[in-house]
């Protein structure tokens, strides 16, 4: 029996829409004035062009099924190329598995430190139930298992595209319970 500590990663996007700059009842929309966000002085000086850059386009409104698998497609991309090498370095192994009817995968490190070895850690991967769907979506558990030195265990939930929520919802619930006995 595995002890259970479940990590939800994923973007967490904050936004102050309250009381701004609200126009008056008779406009139509909301006015928020633009400002300048400093970089941390506490980063290293290859880290400040990547948080000085924008962010990558978010601002996407697929029109039909087949554009969302297009751009879910294209999210994967690079991360079907990059992680294999990427679990090599780190010296994790993936394997595929179902779990309580769930596709998952299992990312195991080459060392599992001793308080880690009845351990299992759960985790969601971003993507906000669209993106990142199969192996695109273990970067943060490969990284999970290499530097907390635990087993990971990365659950494939199924996306809106193919399956309407609740069901990513349903399938993480479902291998929580497999693991955690509530």
């Amino acid at each position: 029996m595995f002890r259970c500590i479940t990590i939800a990663a994923g973007l967490a996007v904050l936004a102050t829409t309250g009381c701004l700059a609200q126009n008056s009842a008779n406009e139509q929309g909301r006015e928020i004035p633009g400002y300048f966000l400093p970089l941390p002085d506490d980063i290293s000086p290859e880290m400040r062009p990547l948080v000085a850059a924008p962010p990558a386009p978010w601002d996407i409104h697929p029109k039909n099924i087949q554009e969302w698998k297009e751009l879910v497609a294209k999210v994967a991309g690079p991360a079907k190329t990059l992680l294999p090498a990427m679990r090599e370095k780190l010296g994790v192994q993936l394997e595929p598995i179902t779990i309580a009817g769930v596709k998952a995968f299992v990312l195991t490190p080459r060392i599992i430190t001793p308080e880690n070895q009845n351990r299992v850690f759960l985790h969601f991967h971003g993507g906000a139930y669209v993106l990142n769907p199969g192996e695109p979506g273990t970067r943060e558990a490969t990284l999970m298992a290499a530097f907390g030195q635990a087993r990971v265990i990365s659950v494939d939930y199924r996306t809106s595209s193919e399956a309407p929520y609740p069901a990513a919802l349903d399938d993480c619930v479902a291998v929580y319970h497999h693991y955690c006995r509530i």
